[in-house]
């Protein structure tokens, strides 16, 4: 099969082979994929694997204004109601389409919702009381109880820093540079827990810049000042209840360094790439 995780910004695929083991994988920015429809994005990315290999998609590909949409699942769900929302694409091909998750208050209206992150979850084998907490464009902290995922909470942390950093006057400070899990990251962490004055500390930035403070720090200090205000909210919501990382890379570095500095108990950390694929394959073979 192949499996691909079709997110805000980017498109990751998998080819498996027939024992579920990762073959080939390929990843692309959505905004940099050929053509304009989304056969001939996934095409684009797929090109020369295994044309009768069917094909499970997960995240915004199942959005209203993706693909297909997949009307969204209630909490709480487990593998069995995900399998239940299955949808598959208008395709030449066999590709079919995971349903994403919402959150309903009083009368059924809508909360909060997430596509992609739900088999994240899945893939990285939270246990229940456990939370899993995926950062992107939009983070998602998602408690597992005894029926599957129960809640979540969304935080659209990584789409603020993007916004800040090019359309705000913060960019004149940060210029091309990227964030560093080091200490004006951390110091940034920790101001936004000791106090809620986000947008006020937001503007020292600017300040600090002025003063001399170099690109690589500001970007830094940026990205500690928004997770740092995440972790907040994230704590307020959902307790000290145990956390599993699920994150690659740079991202990964980040929120460890700042769930550290909070003093939050991080059980684990799971690849983001390696949850895809896991979620993904549960849940074929789950059908």
């Amino acid at each position: 099969m192949i499996a691909v995780d079709w997110g805000s910004t980017h498109l990751r695929g998998w080819r498996l082979d027939a024992q579920g083991a990762v073959a080939d994988e390929r990843d692309a920015l959505v905004a940099q994929l050929p053509g304009v429809g989304f056969e001939a994005r996934l095409s684009g990315l797929i090109e020369g694997w295994p044309t009768d290999a069917p094909i499970l998609a997960c995240g915004m590909i199942g959005a209203r204004h993706g693909w297909v949409e997949a009307p969204y699942v209630d909490l709480p769900s487990g593998l069995g109601r995900l399998v239940a929302g299955l949808v598959r694409a208008p395709s030449r091909r066999s590709v079919t389409v995971v349903p994403g998750l919402a959150k309903r208050g009083a009368a059924g209206r809508l909360i909060d919702v997430m596509r992609g992150e739900e088999t994240l979850a899945i893939g990285a084998d939270i246990l229940p009381g456990e939370v899993a907490l995926c950062p992107g464009t939009h983070s998602k902290w998602i408690l597992a109880g005894p029926s599957g995922l129960e809640d979540f909470a969304t935080f659209m942390t990584g789409e603020a820093f993007g916004l800040l950093a090019r359309h705000s006057v913060l960019s004149q400070s940060l210029g091309e540079a990227r964030a560093q899990p080091g200490a004006a990251f951390r110091s940034g962490v920790s101001d936004a827990l000791a106090t809620p004055a986000l947008i006020q500390q937001l503007f020292s930035i600017r300040v600090a810049h002025l003063d001399g403070m170099q690109p690589a720090d500001a970007a830094s200090r940026l990205s500690g000042l928004l997770i740092g205000a995440e972790i907040s909210a994230a704590r307020a919501a959902f307790g000290e209840r145990p956390l599993v990382l699920v994150a690659d890379g740079p991202m990964a570095a980040l929120y460890s360094a700042a769930l550290s500095e909070a003093g939050l108990n991080l059980s684990r950390c799971v690849p983001a790439s390696v949850a895809a694929v896991r979620g993904l394959s549960r849940i074929w073979s789950h059908r």
